[in-house]
């Protein structure tokens, strides 16, 4: 569990935080720990320490952001198992971002060459390598403290508080100025959490005093810069309205003067003409000043005005962004409902909070369309056998037969009253035989829609009716649970199974042998179709069965009753071995012992209410229930896992059919709707390509822009159509460690990635053509490896700050044009191909001329290293992108810096420009995406997703889509335009949000995001 220690009263003062220390630490050094925490907490010092061990979950990860963030100091107890952990890098370098102060223990010692070669050669170590050797470096500027050398656990905690207590003022300060930082970015960087008077001198202040003791992040330098230029703003903004009205009243009592002077010299007109010219230039000059002082007070209260209008929307838009992120937490959550508040909340204003709540909404939409069955609630649907056409079975008394291409309606069948309540397709699909409400069975020409017979009326109602799986019978099921046999050429009863008075589902198995049957009482029968003879029994349900289906293979039984479950059963008997599902546990006991046929329990499916229909898809690799909980539930047939969990049906699940040839579901629900489904995402959906559980760590588009291609730490290279994310080759790598970077060469033939000290030119059929090779005395990983524009040269750049040119043809190096004291991390060329750009750990960009190797400009201004350099399409700039949490855009012909690009909450691994430079667009590791303009610097949209690192992005080469790469293993494509994902939002919406639903969420009589629910449409 985490824990805070010493529970300290509130620190005096503005500069307060909650923890003294927080301690980050190895899991096998916890004795250790231990002891260390309680001496500080006798000390009275409050700590913050996590005891539960790791913990995956993203909650877990901001509950320790929030240690870190609020605490004076970060104690890293150094080990080598604390060095080897991703979780204590993780947290080094959350600190190492905020500034915070950071105390090294050492308590076991680390032998660098070990520890820095364990990290080259353990795979696991390989996806933070980097971040690794950057926390390394700087713990090493850091004094330790040496428990091995101090010898005792007192002489040690003397040291540590003395630490602990150096410079308190200047780190609460620090602690406190973070946490407003925080809140006004959280808060989409919103004015109104900016500092003001005081608090804003203050902050100033501990900001000048205590850099030399703190380090304040480049945010922090940002917030409190905003606070002042807003602060100024306001003090200019009320100077100008005062002297506007000194003004005022300089010309009021200059107007007053002359009119003295004009009565002084009219004197001799006349005491009564004196006074009424005097009393006219009066109010002439007091109507002015009203009029004037009236303009001034409504445009003041104008802005007022606007200003609480915008905090308003901005509020309510949050409010409406969270509300999406709880409904689609809900495993109940309607993911219509979850589209339609994120398209209001952004039809609001715009806050990357409701951009992301719309990407996720849209992601778990599944609809295909809707069929117009004008509200009318159906009990049953079926697929014909060729899977062409769609049957149901209504309340209003007829059967529907729908177009499945097009979802037009082709047939309406009348005769049953009052409802239909069962439907199904003889196995050549040439008839429909359907059961309904008034006793009788009716068999149709599924062409024509011709009525053909009916049974005669035997019972009140019919609850369903199916064919034998040969076609010659029609078997039925009435209200009273008797089961029938007739013959499905001329409707006449025939001998089958016998009549039970309790039954209330049917089924024949497909290979003919058996028949099921359920009952009220939950107990599963099993029949020989041949003679109607008793084979076997099972209680399988608490309650009564409401369906009953085999499986394609016949092995299997699938019953779903009003006790919340489905239940899987495999039937076992002499000559038949047990399928490729194994049961879950021992045998059932049967209901009658007699019987040699023994049904195990396999499976049990829950929901929250009961189930009315539970099938199999046709290949027997999924399994779909339907339930009174209104969700419609797709589950894996072979480990049971719950795929897809569907929710937009806003009444009971009531019916359901698989397609026989495409993955696509129908199902009904008591709300009258019938929607045609996928469980799948479909490949305009946001994630539209994967590579497992794969890092992805670069992407590159082919000069066409047709396809793309990533590299994944196992070093493979994965090739994707664009247009359709269909996955056409993966280059499996001999080599087995990380490939960064990967480029295609300018014909689109090729492409170039880099691993350790080698760049590889592959085909795209997978072949290794040539190898790059760095020569060096130690370790030389080639980062970035890049064709220039003519094809040329390979430039590449490499861990010993080298900056080379190769014979892209024969892989000969050319010339070695720079060597740079820090290693070089990305490399460019300009699009006429004449210049060369390289950037790295130093922070600087340096541009080269090709043809003489002539350094033409260095670019200085990032505060860490830079990751990433590309030139604009024209040529004439360049963006950088670093780990000090910026990019910026410079004059690719001067070296001026021309925009400063400051959002993003951690490194910034990626920019690009859009193919008409209008546009930038950055990823980073706090897992968003950024689109800026490139001309003012102006943020226009955050993408953020599930909390994956970013790690590239590239624009499609019509500029519509970005597309991002992420240590989830996944690439994914995004609307560049956010106004473009909500106009698809729209086209996968098929039903507005009810009046509860308006009232519920504080939407009120606001007009539907979506054009189709206008009132008009």
């Amino acid at each position: 569990m985490i824990e805070k220690h010493f529970d300290l009263p509130p620190r005096g003062g503005c500069y307060m935080s909650e923890y003294d220390v927080f301690v980050s630490y190895s899991r096998k050094d916890s004795e250790f720990v231990r002891q260390l925490v309680d001496a500080l907490s006798e000390q009275q010092r409050a700590v913050w320490i996590d005891w539960r061990g790791i913990d995956y979950s993203t909650k877990w990860w901001e509950e320790i952001c929030y240690g870190i963030d609020r605490a004076d100091n970060i104690l890293v107890v150094i080990s080598p198992d604390s060095l080897n952990s991703v979780y204590c890098h993780r947290e080094i370098e959350h600190a190492r971002k905020r500034g915070k102060r950071i105390i090294c223990l050492i308590y076991r010692q680390i032998d660098e060459g070990t520890l820095i070669g364990g990290w080259y050669t353990d795979e696991t170590m390989h996806p933070i390598e980097m971040m690794a050797r950057e926390n390394w470096e700087h713990l090493k500027t850091i004094q330790f403290i040496s428990y091995p050398k101090l010898g005792d656990l007192a002489p040690t905690i003397q040291t540590l508080l003395a630490n602990i207590d150096t410079d308190p003022e200047c780190k609460r300060a620090h602690t406190l100025l973070l946490q407003q930082t925080q809140s006004w970015i959280d808060a989409g960087r919103s004015p109104g959490y900016l500092l003001k008077d005081e608090a804003l001198q203050t902050a100033e202040t501990r900001l000048n005093d205590c850099r030399e003791h703190v380090v304040f992040s480049a945010e922090q330098e940002a917030f409190v810069s905003a606070s002042r230029r807003a602060e100024d703003e306001e003090a200019r903004r009320i100077a100008e309205q005062e002297a506007r009205t000194r003004a005022l009243e300089e010309q009021s009592r200059r107007a007053a003067e002359a009119s003295q002077r004009a009565a002084q010299e009219n004197a001799r007109l006349g005491r009564t003409t004196r006074r009424y010219r005097i009393t006219a230039v009066l109010l002439a000059l007091i109507g002015v000043i009203a009029i004037a002082l009236t303009v001034i007070a409504a445009q003041q209260l104008a802005n007022a005005v606007a200003e609480v209008a915008d905090a308003e929307q901005y509020a309510s838009s949050l409010n409406l962004a969270s509300n999406v992120a709880e409904i689609l937490s809900d495993e109940r959550g309607n993911q219509e409902t979850a589209a339609l508040l994120a398209l209001h909340s952004l039809d609001q204003i715009y806050t990357p909070n409701a951009d992301r709540a719309l990407n996720q909404a849209v992601d778990q939409l599944r609809t295909v369309r809707t069929l117009d069955n004008h509200g009318v609630t159906m009990r049953d649907i079926v697929y014909s056998p060729d899977g062409l056409h769609l049957a149901t079975a209504g309340d209003d008394g007829n059967v529907y037969v729908w177009d499945v291409a097009t979802g037009d309606l082709e047939l309406a069948l009348s005769g049953h009253q009052p409802s239909v309540r069962s439907v199904a397709y003889s196995p050549d699909g040439r008839y429909l035989v359907s059961a309904g409400d008034d006793g009788v069975a009716r068999v149709w020409d599924a062409e024509s829609g011709a009525a053909q017979f009916q049974t005669r009326r035997r019972s009140d109602s019919l609850y369903d009716a199916i064919y034998s799986p040969n076609g010659r019978y029609i078997m039925t099921l009435d209200n009273e649970g008797v089961v029938r046999t007739w013959s499905a050429a001329t409707g006449l009863v025939q001998g089958g199974v016998s009549v039970r008075p309790h039954d209330t589902a049917i089924a024949y198995s497909p290979d003919h042998n058996f028949i099921a049957t359920g009952d009220i009482e939950g107990v599963v029968y099993i029949w020989s179709a041949f003679d109607g003879s008793y084979v076997a029994s099972i209680r399988a349900h608490d309650s009564t069965i409401l369906s009953i289906t085999f499986s394609p293979d016949s092995a299997y039984v699938l019953s779903a009753g009003e006790d919340l479950t489905a239940r899987l059963w495999q039937l076992e008997f002499p000559g038949r071995s047990l399928g490729k599902i194994q049961p879950g546990s021992a045998p059932a006991v049967p209901a009658r012992q007699e019987s040699q046929v023994v049904l195990h329990l396999v499976h049990e499916f829950r929901h929250q209410a009961r189930v009315h229909r539970a099938i199999f898809d046709p290949n027997q690799e999924l399994i779909i229930t339907a339930s009174g909980d209104a969700t419609v539930r797709v589950w894996d047939a072979n480990d049971f896992s719950l795929l897809h969990n569907f929710v937009e049906h806003r009444g009971q699940a009531l019916a359901v059919a698989y397609s026989p040839i495409e993955s696509q579901i129908t199902s009904a629900s008591a709300d009258g709707s019938l929607r045609v489904w996928s469980p799948y995402r479909y490949p305009d959906a946001p994630l539209w390509a994967s590579v497992g559980d794969q890092h992805v760590f670069a992407l590159a588009l082919d000069p066409d822009g047709m396809r793309a291609a990533a590299t994944s730490e196992d070093g493979s290279v994965t090739l994707w159509n664009i247009e359709d994310g269909v996955i056409v080759n993966r280059i499996a790598s001999r080599y087995h460690v990380v490939s960064p970077d990967v480029a295609y060469d300018p014909s689109g033939s090729r492409v170039v990635t880099t691993t350790d000290s080698y760049a590889r030119v592959w085909s795209l059929d997978g072949d290794e053509l040539f190898t790059l090779e760095e020569q060096a005395e130690r370790s030389n990983w080639i980062y970035s490896a890049v064709f220039s524009p003519d094809g040329r040269y390979i430039a590449t750049a490499s861990e010993q700050g080298w900056v080379r040119l190769w014979d892209a043809q024969t892989g000969e190096s050319v010339r070695h044009v720079f060597e740079a004291a820090d290693e070089e991390r990305s490399v460019a060329f300009s699009p006429d191909g004449s210049r060369l750009a390289a950037a790295g750990d130093d922070g600087l960009a340096r541009v080269w001329d090709v043809g003489t190797d002539t350094l033409l400009l260095t670019l200085a201004g990032h505060h860490n290293g830079i990751l990433s350099v590309a030139f604009s399409p024209d040529g004439r700039s360049l963006v950088t992108a670093s780990q000090d949490m910026t990019a910026r855009i410079w004059d690719a012909e001067t070296g001026v810096e021309l925009q400063v690009l400051a959002g993003h909450r951690s490194l910034v691994k990626s920019a690009v420009f859009s193919p008409d430079g209008r546009l930038v667009a950055t990823v980073g590791y706090d897992a968003t995406a950024r689109i800026w303009d490139a001309e003012t610097g102006a943020w226009l949209r955050t993408i953020a997703w599930s909390g994956d690192n970013m790690t590239d992005v590239a624009f499609t080469p019509d500029g519509q889509y970005l597309l991002t790469t992420d240590w989830g293993g996944n690439v994914r494509q995004w609307d560049v335009d956010v106004s473009a994902l909500m106009e698809y939002a729209c086209t996968r919406i098929f039903a507005d949000l009810p009046a509860s639903d308006r009232l519920l969420y504080a939407v009120g009589d606001a007009p539907s995001p979506c054009p189709q629910f206008a009132p008009d449409a």
